[in-house]
């Protein structure tokens, strides 16, 4: 099946089943979306799957706490040894 077809067929799977997925992706550009949808379409085997592999793509990234860093049994115990 040609790509453009399966991922309209995509799109319109998500507007009727998951329309707040829908609405994320939908922030981001077409291309960013064909691209990873491209990538994962030989993997998964039905239309639900794609949510599962690809959340991580369209949320914003959590960088820890510089606290969560420190670790006084190695003697670390400020951020200045932590970027060394």
């Amino acid at each position: 099946m040609d790509d453009e077809i399966l991922y309209n067929k995509f799109i319109i799977y998500l507007k009727r089943y998951d329309n707040n997925f829908f609405e994320l992706i939908s922030k981001f550009d077409i291309n960013y979306n064909k691209k990873i949808f491209n990538e994962l379409k030989g993997r998964i085997k039905n239309f639900s799957e794609f949510k599962g592999y690809t959340t991580f793509f369209y949320e914003d990234s959590k960088i820890p706490s510089m606290e969560l860093m420190f670790n006084t049994k190695m003697k670390i115990t400020d951020e200045t040894v932590v970027k060394k």
